[in-house]
C-alpha cells in the first residue's frame, strides 16, 4: 500500500491537456494573426465529467489587449478555429509573450481557470506560420512565479512549405546546450532579412530588418554597422543597394526596404550577397560579415530563396548567421 503521508514525496505534476494554435505574422501590416484551433484532453472541471472550455489571450507585458473565444458546452476536446489579430511592430516582437488563458465557463458562479500556455514570441520564428501543439501548464497561483515560462523549449522546425509544425509534452526546460552551440556559430553575428516576389510586376524586394549580437569592430566594444546589398548574375554585379548607417551599436535596427527588377526567367539565375560593413570615418570600412541566399546556395540561404518562390507576393522573413568573407 502506498504511503500518502511522506512529506518528501514529490506530486506529480498534473495533466491538464493539450492546445493548439497558429501564428502568423505579417510584416508590411505590422500584425499577429493568432488561431486558437482546439483544446485536446482538457480535465473535467464540472460534476458531469465535462467542461465548458474557452480560451483568452493576451499580449504580454500589457494585459489591455485581449481576446476570447466562444464558450463550447459539455466537451474535453473543444474545436475552435478562432483567429485573432493583435497590431504589433515588428521591433517590439522580442518583448512580447503570448498568454493563452483557458477557462472553463460556469454560469451560476466563478469561472475556473483549467490553466494557461505563454509563448515568448522571442522563441518562434514568424518568418515563416508556426503551428504549435503545447501542455497546457497549470494556472498562475501554482507556478512557481508569474511571467515565468515554464516548460519552454527550443522547437526543431519542419522545412516543408516554409511552416513550423511542432507537438510536443514534454516538461523539461531545454538544458542549454544548443544556445552555446549557437553562440558559436554567431561570432559575427546574425542578420534579419524579409524576401518578397511579386511576379507580375518582376520585382524582388528585400528589407533590411535588423542584425544582432555583431562582432565588436571598434577600440571601444562596439560597431558602426551597415548593410550592403547585392543582386549577382554568376559573378557579375548587377546591382547594388546599401542601409543607413547605425552608429556604436551591436543591435542595429533598419527596416529598411529595396526593390530590384528581376523577371521571372532570370529569377533561377540571380541571387543575392548580403554584407554588413563597419563603418569607418578615417580609414576603409571594414566587413563583418557575409550571407549568400539563392537557387545555387546551401542550407538557410537556399531555404528562404525557395520560401520566397513558393510564397509569391508574400513576405517571408528569416535570420541569417553570418559567415566570414573568403580570401580572394
Amino acid at each position: 500500500m502506498a504511503s500518502t503521508g511522506n512529506p518528501t514525496s514529490k506530486a506529480e505534476p498534473k495533466y491538464l491537456g493539450k492546445l493548439s494554435y497558429v501564428l502568423d505574422y505579417d510584416f508590411e501590416k505590422g500584425q499577429l494573426s493568432v488561431t486558437v484551433v482546439d483544446g485536446q484532453e482538457l480535465p473535467a472541471m464540472d460534476l458531469s465529467g465535462t467542461s465548458d472550455p474557452y480560451v483568452k489571450l493576451y499580449l504580454m507585458p500589457e494585459k489591455k489587449k485581449k481576446f476570447q473565444t466562444q464558450v463550447h458546452r459539455k466537451t474535453l476536446n473543444p474545436v475552435f478555429n478562432e483567429t485573432f489579430v493583435f497590431k504589433v511592430p515588428y521591433n517590439e516582437l522580442p518583448s512580447k509573450t503570448l498568454l493563452f488563458s483557458i477557462y472553463d465557463f460556469d454560469r451560476f458562479g466563478k469561472n475556473d481557470q483549467i490553466g494557461q500556455l505563454q509563448v515568448p514570441l522571442n522563441s518562434v520564428d514568424l518568418g515563416e506560420v508556426v503551428r504549435q501543439t503545447r501542455c497546457i501548464q497549470p494556472p498562475p497561483l501554482t507556478m512557481v512565479r508569474i511571467g515565468q515560462p515554464a516548460g519552454l523549449f527550443v522547437f526543431p522546425r519542419s522545412l516543408s512549405h516554409g511552416r513550423s509544425s511542432i507537438t510536443t509534452c514534454s516538461e523539461t526546460p531545454s538544458t542549454g546546450q544548443l544556445s552555446m552551440k549557437t553562440t558559436e556559430e554567431n561570432r559575427l553575428g546574425e542578420v534579419c532579412l524579409a524576401l518578397r516576389y511579386v511576379p507580375n510586376k518582376s520585382k524582388l524586394n528585400v528589407v533590411v530588418m535588423e542584425a544582432k549580437n555583431l562582432k565588436k569592430m571598434d577600440v571601444i566594444g562596439l560597431s558602426d554597422p551597415y548593410v550592403k546589398i547585392y543582386l549577382m548574375m554568376g559573378n557579375k554585379r548587377l546591382e547594388k543597394k546599401k542601409t543607413t548607417i547605425k552608429m556604436k551599436t551591436l543591435n542595429p535596427y533598419y527596416n529598411e526596404s529595396f526593390g530590384f527588377e528581376v523577371s521571372p526567367e532570370k529569377l533561377q539565375r540571380v541571387h543575392l550577397v548580403i554584407t554588413v560593413m563597419d563603418y569607418d570615418r578615417v580609414g576603409s570600412n571594414d566587413a563583418i560579415g557575409r550571407v549568400h541566399i539563392g537557387p545555387n546556395s546551401s542550407g538557410l540561404g537556399l531555404r528562404h530563396w525557395m520560401d520566397m518562390i513558393n510564397s509569391p507576393r508574400r513576405s517571408t522573413a528569416q535570420w541569417h548567421v553570418l559567415e566570414p568573407l573568403k580570401e580572394d
